[in-house]
């Protein structure tokens, strides 16, 4: 790695104790704990900036781990676990069985109309089954959600779910985020 601002080729890493960057997996209030490296010249001092390793592992933790949290999802959350699974909204419309050419899940995303109870569980589980040997360290348990009450929509506001994950090594060659939600 080279100085963006200098050219000089001695950059220092650290290793930031607490980095929060809404636009990293598309949610707002996702926290890593030492994990993310900031890169620093020694020649010039310049901020390089930041790298955060494994973010496509990262993603499928904040999805498993949101999907297991029984607050209502936001539009915003549904948009971003489509895009974890990769999928366009009329193929997550035909994986959840609800037809159409994906209107119906532009209207969740967009919040002009709520999701129903029973859509909003089969958008979880199919998210975590997806998304779980992704994100080892993260508990998903379909007889969890099969369970959960999630609250009715409310026109007051909610409460943005944070989440803070730590990098942990489960092998040598697997690492994952146990996570922990507020």
């Amino acid at each position: 790695m080279t100085c963006l601002k200098c050219g000089a080729s001695r950059i220092r890493t650290n290793t930031l104790p607490r980095y929060q960057d809404d636009g990293l997996v598309g949610l707002p209030n996702v926290v890593i704990l030492n994990a993310a490296k900031q890169h620093i010249c020694e020649e010039c001092g310049a901020d390089n900036g930041i790298s955060v390793p494994d973010v496509e592992g990262l993603e499928a933790a904040v999805a498993v781990t949101r999907v297991m949290i029984p607050v209502r999802l936001s539009g915003r959350e549904i948009r971003f676990l489509r895009t974890a699974l990769g999928l366009k909204a009329k193929e997550l419309a035909e994986q959840l069985g609800i037809g159409g050419a994906g209107e119906k899940i532009s209207r969740w995303e967009n919040e002009k109309s709520p999701i129903s109870l029973r859509d909003e569980k089969m958008l979880r589980i199919l998210a975590g089954h997806h998304l779980s040997d992704r994100a080892k360290a993260i508990e998903f348990d379909e007889a969890k959600i099969f369970e959960m009450k999630i609250p009715a929509v409310v026109e007051a506001p909610k409460k943005e779910v944070g989440m803070e994950f730590i990098r942990i090594r489960i092998s040598d060659n697997t690492w994952a985020e146990p996570a922990k939600a507020a």
